[in-house]
Parts: structure tokens; C-alpha cells; sequence
């Protein structure tokens, strides 16, 4: 058998240098098909967005700030903001803050003040709400900046928040 050019022998080696260096960039399991579970937020419509804060807020207790939502007064966390939303666009309004000691607080008129969520979360910013308008279901989402997390409660239309879960 005759011996292949040396051109066709670098072009060949160059070529199997190449998939290697392919092989090693983009392993196999990152050439696997998308990820099809359905993301949660799926049918919902996302309201009163904030983005986290770009520097953490002061030591809690240490530095906050007083602000008033439908006749009541409350104290927040320095560096963070109240998360003011209509719920469903029906003028059905709800205030979400975080206190000087990272606890999550919550507002509406006639909620005869300022009250602390359900579930005893902790939280360094109110991000988000969410609804669905087919369900009723309303959610809230606040940032943990300890571990770059996402936390949730709901209420499933009945008007009761529940427990804290991860939506990260």
C-alpha cells in the first residue's frame, strides 16, 4: 500500500486534534437534549419586578430606612426597596418589604398594618410576583444573597400565604 501524502497526513491529524479539543470543550452530556421540564413559572405573568441589589445591604438592625404603604408606617432594610403590586390588575393592592432583621413583611389597605409573612423566611430583597390568572394563584419571590438563592410563597387564591419553598 502506498503511503498517504504528508499533506493529507497533517490535515487528518489536524482534524483529530480539533475533535479532541471539541470533545473537551463540549463534553458529551452538555451535547445532550435540552432540559423539557416544564419551568413552574409556566402560565404565569410576572409583576412588580425588582433586580437584587448590587452591594448587600447594611448589618441588619444597623441601617434601615421608614416608609409608608396605605397609612402605615414600617421600618426596611437599608439597600432594599418595597415591592408594590396590583394583583391581577384589579386594583387589589399589596406592599412586600424586608425589615432591618431580614424578616419579610407584607401590606395591603385595610390590613390594619404591616405583617410578617407566613413560613418565617429570611430575605435580603423582594424580586418578584407572579399570578395566574387561570388558577387565582398569586406568588412572591425574594432573594437570599448567602447562597444566591430564590425563595417563594404562595397563596393559592384563598388568601392565606403558605410556607417558603426553594424556586431557585
Amino acid at each position: 500500500m502506498k503511503p498517504l501524502p504528508r499533506r493529507t497526513t497533517r490535515l487528518a491529524s489536524g482534524a483529530l486534534l480539533i475533535g479532541a479539543l471539541l470533545a473537551a470543550v463540549f463534553p458529551t452530556s452538555a451535547m445532550a437534549a435540552p432540559d423539557t421540564t416544564p419551568d413552574w413559572r409556566a402560565g404565569y405573568t410576572r409583576v412588580g419586578v425588582a433586580a437584587p441589589p448590587a452591594a448587600t445591604a447594611g448589618q441588619p438592625g444597623v441601617l434601615s430606612y421608614d416608609d409608608e404603604r396605605y397609612g402605615y408606617k414600617g421600618t426596611f432594610r437599608d439597600g432594599t426597596k418595597i415591592l408594590d403590586v396590583n394583583w391581577f390588575n384589579s386594583g387589589r393592592w399589596e406592599s412586600f418589604g424586608i425589615a432591618p432583621d431580614r424578616t419579610i413583611w407584607h401590606a395591603w389597605p385595610d390590613s390594619g398594618g404591616w405583617r410578617q409573612m407566613p413560613g418565617n423566611g429570611r430575605a435580603d430583597h423582594v424580586t418578584a410576583a407572579y399570578w395566574n390568572t387561570t388558577t387565582g394563584i398569586r406568588i412572591v419571590e425574594v432573594y437570599v444573597s448567602s447562597n444566591g438563592s430564590y425563595w417563594c410563597n404562595t397563596d393559592p387564591g384563598n388568601g392565606r400565604w403558605g410556607g417558603w419553598w426553594n424556586c431557585t
